[in-house]
């Protein structure tokens, strides 16, 4: 169930303004209306994908403990919905999502693993390709100005201009620092298989 009050809210506090100024063309300001929209979706409304029958044969079969959390959580998730101020309910959907997270990090260690022990260069090539799409990630983000950008390269320019503030030109100087023995000196690495 979608949070409609944290949208209302957060839709409310959308300089709209701002975004009719900085998008004068009907498509820009339509881009920069559906980018607000489905930021606004992608922080309240929770995550759930529908199976369809070509993806059904693809879909990833978790371990038994893992699929039981994953139920235990959304039937937190629909109660803490509807008993949003209660605590006890608030705690055990933390510990259960904090436990499904944990467990879900473990299979995928696991998977991983045992990519990298089978030593067959397509499986692993298989394995990096398929976290290699493209996906829309980032949102509509908000400049110095507080307004809204929302076309992608408004986006990494605002993205790059912040980077290049908080980065340090590089002055060919070594920092001191107090406190360390630098006399020691690592003159050859050496590497072997048996390692």
């Amino acid at each position: 169930m979608a949070d409609f009050d944290g949208m209302q809210e957060f839709l409310l506090n959308v300089d709209w303004y701002s975004v009719i100024y900085y998008n004068p063309s009907a498509a820009a300001l339509w881009d920069a209306f559906i980018d607000v929209i489905r930021t606004t979706v992608d922080l309240f409304v929770p995550k759930r994908k529908r199976a369809t029958q070509t993806n059904a044969c693809k879909r990833k079969r978790y371990p038994r403990r893992l699929r039981k959390l994953t139920c235990k959580k959304r039937h937190l998730w629909r109660k803490l919905r509807s008993n949003k101020d209660d605590v006890v309910i608030r705690r055990e959907y933390r510990d259960c999502v904090n436990e499904w997270q944990h467990q879900l990090k473990s299979f995928e260690r696991k998977v991983e693993n045992s990519v990298i022990e089978s030593n067959d260069v397509g499986a692993f090539y298989k394995h990096v390709n398929k976290r290699l799409t493209y996906r829309r990630g980032i949102g509509a983000l908000v400049d110095n100005d507080s307004n809204i950008v929302s076309s992608d390269s408004e986006k990494a320019s605002l993205l790059n201009s912040y980077f290049a503030s908080v980065g340090v030109i590089d002055d060919g100087l070594i920092p001191c620092c107090d406190g360390m023995n630098t006399e020691c000196i690592l003159d050859t690495v050496e590497f072997s298989a048996s390692m």
